[in-house]
């Protein structure tokens, strides 16, 4: 199989079917008592995206009216804007033996900061080695952040060295907690067992204590209200690679994912108890030849071929051709649970990106939630943060600046430019 730009995807009768989760539909009216949530993963092989970030992520265009005084209500559709924006990476900026020893991503930072502009504040990021993890949260609701813990675990060489493992970041959000992990799982079809055992190490030795005394679960996602675990998974398709080309000509994702490692293992309880994913719509997002071609290397923006029919879309992007010829699988996926009874995410959107250039050679994938909150409720948690005024050092300009203490741990919130200018 050589391309899959003209492929569409035929398996709406197989999502129907998936009941693990509770899967709807757009809406187009304001829903009160949501938090929506903006959920990204992306192995960038070492490398950097050009300044477009779409259709990763589309740039925000409007600010959505507040119906409601201090309440920031938004629509449930997949677009802009989102309560919290979490984008994790994997081998960001650098290749993974680089990072190892040059871990900093400020570049990338800078970069979402950059691009998502005035609409959202920088809450807190993550970073172990070629791991990056960046949660945003929409600057009309910054006042909900209560406190942030953030660790990592590394499950690479030796159980020592962080070019495989994850990062965490967890948020009290008024009331309710969060936890966001985004993970680099061992590579290979044959690593099953070992990538097992890292997602047992990661709950178990991800040093993020909650935000009760009573959080003192041995696992880290029993710790936390909603949990998000992402990243390059790792996980592969148990065929052969001319078998696989042959249902992906007949558009059969059906009988793909019935040997997915990743589903089978979920089914079986071994890892990823009480774990959910959205149904899987779209192709699988690994392994694709890499294009060099010198027109992905300009740092101008980049035209979306769905917006701009007019304009050559790039080549037809192909699984691998190497000698490897290694099978097309989903290794990019972004997991859930809740441990509030009667309480679960909905899914808005849950998609990859095959139309980014070719710089990879995954696709990225993200997904839209709605998890219940009570907006009314949480007002008086607002009460806990206290704003400070801090002088720029560059040009003598007022930062808001917002300081949470959690033990000797202190976090703050940036604005995105904020974030950029004293970067630079």
């Amino acid at each position: 199989m050589n391309s899959i730009w003209n492929l569409v995807h035929p398996w709406i009768a197989f999502q129907k079917k998936r009941k693990a989760i509770n899967f709807e539909e757009e809406e187009k009216n304001v829903e009160y008592n949501k938090i929506k949530i903006f959920i990204g993963t992306w192995n960038m092989h070492g490398k950097l995206p050009p300044p477009n970030l779409a259709p990763f992520c589309e740039r925000p265009s409007y600010e959505a009216p507040n119906e409601s005084g201090d309440r920031p209500y938004c629509s449930p559709s997949a677009e802009h804007p989102y309560h919290l924006l979490v984008i994790g990476t994997q081998e960001c900026q650098h290749n993974i033996s680089h990072s190892v020893f040059f871990p900093s991503k400020e570049i990338w930072e800078n970069r979402l900061c950059e691009y998502l502009g005035h609409s959202y504040k920088l809450v807190k990021t993550e970073t172990m080695a070629a791991l990056h993890l960046a949660v945003f949260v929409w600057n009309k609701c910054v006042d909900w952040i209560i406190d942030i813990q953030h660790a990592s675990v590394a499950t690479g060489i030796a159980n020592l060295f962080g070019n495989k493992g994850a990062v965490g970041i967890s948020i009290l959000f008024g009331y309710t907690s969060f936890l966001f992990i985004n993970s680099h799982l061992a590579a290979n079809k044959g690593k099953l067992k070992q990538r097992n055992c890292n997602v047992k190490k990661i709950q178990r030795e991800l040093k993020l204590k909650g935000f009760n005394k009573t959080d003192k679960a041995q696992d880290v996602t029993d710790r936390f209200d909603y949990i998000f675990w992402f990243g390059d998974m790792n996980y592969r398709v148990n065929l052969e690679r001319a078998v696989v080309d042959e249902y992906l000509e007949a558009k059969d994702i059906q009988t793909l994912l019935e040997h997915d490692q990743l589903l089978e293992e979920m089914k079986n309880n071994t890892i990823f108890k009480n774990f959910h994913e959205a149904p899987i719509g779209f192709t699988p997002t690994f392994k694709f030849d890499i294009t060099d071609h010198e027109d992905y290397r300009h740092s101008g923006p980049i035209p979306h071929c769905l917006s701009s029919p007019a304009i050559v879309q790039p080549p037809p992007a192909k699984y691998d051709t190497s000698e490897k010829n290694r099978v097309p699988s989903w290794t990019d996926r972004i997991l859930f649970k809740t441990r509030i009874p009667g309480k679960d995410a909905r899914v808005i959107r849950y998609t990859s990106h095959m139309d980014v250039l070719g710089f990879s050679d995954h696709r990225p994938v993200t997904g839209v939630f709605l998890v219940d909150f009570d907006w009314n409720r949480t007002v008086n948690h607002r009460q806990n943060a206290h704003p400070l005024q801090l002088i720029s050092k560059k040009d003598n300009s007022i930062i808001s600046y917002f300081s949470y203490n959690h033990g000797n741990n202190s976090s703050s919130i940036l604005s995105c430019d904020d974030q950029a200018s004293n970067n630079s």
